[in-house]
């Protein structure tokens, strides 16, 4: 999978907590991978330039299938989108985090281009 910098950049300055962070270089490394076809959970990480300072940065990218399913089922992709989307993930008892989520691209949301793979389609996400 490859990510183009303009992807990248909302996303590392998101990671970062700076207004502008420009990515200079980076890796995509597979976690847990799909079959091929680009779908699963990747570790994203690099450095960027924040004020003119190298500053080191990472991310998970978890990308689902675009599939129809039906929200009651057990294995319907966007469940956990949808989860942090609706807040169900915001008050969870002491001792107990969710990751913070930069980007949730539900159905009702274009997808991002990624250049030379996959699109991170409608249930994609990108957490620190």
């Amino acid at each position: 999978m490859e990510l183009d910098g303009s992807t990248l950049h909302p996303i590392v300055g998101h990671a970062l907590d700076a207004s502008v962070a420009v990515p200079v270089e980076w890796s995509v490394v597979p976690i847990l991978a799909g079959d091929g076809q680009g779908l699963g959970v990747f570790r994203v990480s690099g450095s960027a330039r924040v004020g003119g300072e190298p500053r080191a940065w990472s991310v998970i990218l978890k990308v689902l299938p675009a599939i129809p399913g039906s929200p009651t089922g057990w294995n319907y992709p966007a469940r956990e989108a949808l989860a942090y989307e609706r807040g169900l993930l915001d008050d969870l008892p002491p001792g107990l985090g969710a990751a913070a989520v930069f980007r949730s691209r539900g159905a009702r949301r274009p997808a991002l281009p990624v250049a030379g793979g996959p699109r991170l389609g409608r249930d994609s996400l990108a957490a620190r």
